[in-house]
């Protein structure tokens, strides 16, 4: 049945209605210029649907290289691996004092001492940190980024640098 037969059994009124409701049920504006027909708008729309589904095709088949590989690998058996031996624990029997056994404990008390003057050394470094942190402002100037200004003396920071050498 053709448009203008389908008209015929209308009233003219209706043939506006008619016309607006086509407009708006497929998004058309009357005012839109289709180009040389609607044909060649189909062939376009064709042509960019043809070049999306290449590319998701592209996708897939580059995508699920990774995939597959992963499962070929995992579905190959895989050589049983070496036992390893089983590692035992070795009771040792308990040493009457000896000369060695003094010796070692001579050495682990001056280890202690040792640790013990290190751990002094960082705290005494830590608590100059400290200090020398409060000495620090920020200077913001009128152009460019905020700078950071050490407000100590010559000689303040000759002795830092002469402390920093001997450590």
């Amino acid at each position: 049945m053709s448009f203008i037969a389908f008209l015929i059994g209308l009233p003219q009124f209706s043939y506006v209605g008619l016309t607006s409701h086509f407009f708006d049920k497929y998004q058309l504006s009357p005012l839109e210029n289709f180009g040389p027909n609607i044909r060649g708008m189909e062939s376009t729309i064709k042509k960019r649907f043809n070049a999306l589904v290449a590319i998701i095709k592209d996708i897939e088949k580059h995508q699920t290289q990774p995939t597959t590989a992963m499962l070929k690998l995992l579905f190959e058996q895989t050589p049983p691996k070496e036992k390893q031996p089983r590692l035992v624990e070795v009771k040792q029997q308990k040493k009457l004092f000896t000369k060695d056994s003094f010796a070692t404990s001579l050495e682990a008390i001056e280890l202690r001492k040792e640790k013990n003057i290190y751990k002094k050394e960082l705290q005494d470094s830590k608590h100059e940190f400290a200090v020398l942190l409060h000495k620090v402002q920020i200077v913001k100037s009128r152009f460019g980024k905020p700078r950071l200004e050490l407000s100590i003396s010559l000689e303040e920071l000759e002795a830092l640098k002469q402390k920093t050498k001997r450590n």
